[in-house]
């Protein structure tokens, strides 16, 4: 509506407010993670959860404008957890201080440039998977099947959070064993890591798939058609993908980006085709999530193989 225009160009510039401030601030992030300050990590996401629930209290109890309120309060807590991140790591760590001279090394550049260059072209074919999805799942099914799958995907992104603090956990000593030329310590702890993911998401969602129908009655009452079948597959996705993942850490510890993220890129566009030709022959819009699982599934040997024969394990 045109009378809601300026409320939605404020909630606009405050989430590009946010994301300037998630880039500014994960240098520092990085910095706290890669000397395995992991309690003060825990500390930080932990208030800023109950930051975030206490700004939805406030809304719920405030007659001021739910959306304005929503954009400025998630400003306001990045803000502070910029704030953060920036004073503990300049406190503690030499190397984050800004340097008096700046000496480019063009070597150094060059490797910058290319792992920088690479890793955009991974993120780039997940952002084509994740927003081109969505759009041929509309073309043929709807909104109401786009509702139903973002459900799914809120559910499931639980999964992936959880799986990713994991990863946070595990990046420093995959990074610091491969450093020092002990690539083969470095993958054992990358299966291991794979190993820990596997069992813990298996703990956690096998409960979920048995009592998701409940769930979903108790948390929306009135649960959208289909959504049962989308959020049962995308768990499983979610659990793939999380396992696939930790192999991530082994590759961006070598730095040899290329092979990985071409062969990870051509997978995830060919979700788009796969997705639009099954719902042309009539399939039900479900199936949209079982080509991502089975894109999730076809990305493991692939990235096992590109680590086996691309990354150097050095003795």
């Amino acid at each position: 509506p045109e009378d809601r225009m300026s409320v939605a160009l404020l909630a606009f510039i405050c989430a590009l407010a946010v994301a300037v401030m998630k880039i500014l601030s994960m240098p520092y992030e990085a910095a706290v993670i890669a000397h395995e300050e992991m309690q003060c990590y825990v500390y930080v996401s932990m208030a800023d959860l109950a930051a975030k629930v206490l700004m939805v209290w406030f809304m719920r109890h405030s007659e001021a404008d739910g959306l304005m309120l929503y954009a400025i309060g998630l400003m306001l807590v990045e803000l502070i957890v910029m704030g953060f991140y920036v004073f503990f790591a300049r406190s503690r760590y030499a190397e984050t201080a800004f340097p008096k001279r700046i000496a480019l090394d063009p070597i150094l550049v060059k490797e910058m440039l290319a792992y920088g260059g690479w890793n955009m072209v991974g993120h780039a074919g997940f952002t084509l998977k994740s927003s081109g999805i969505p759009l041929v799942l509309n073309a043929f099914c709807g909104p109401a099947a786009n509702a139903a799958m973002s459900i799914a995907h809120s559910i499931s992104g639980g999964v992936l959070t959880l799986a990713g603090c994991l990863k946070h956990a595990l990046g420093p000593q995959i990074t610091k064993r491969y450093a020092a030329s002990d690539g083969k310590q470095a993958m054992r702890l990358t299966g291991i890591g794979m190993l820990l993911t596997a069992v813990l998401l298996l703990v956690v969602c096998l409960p979920m798939e048995w009592l998701l129908e409940p769930i979903l009655r108790i948390w929306l009452v009135d649960v959208p058609p289909l959504t049962l079948e989308f959020a049962r597959i995308s768990l499983l996705t979610a659990m793939v993908i999380s396992v696939g993942s930790v192999l991530d850490l082994i590759v961006h510890a070598s730095g040899q980006l290329k092979y990985y993220y071409l062969a990870l890129t051509i997978l995830n566009s060919i979700s788009i085709p796969a997705a639009y030709g099954l719902l042309r022959m009539g399939l039900p819009p479900y199936i949209v999530e079982v080509v991502l699982l089975g894109v999730g599934i076809l990305q493991i040997p692939t990235k096992l193989w590109i680590v086996y024969h691309y990354i150097p394990v050095r003795e």
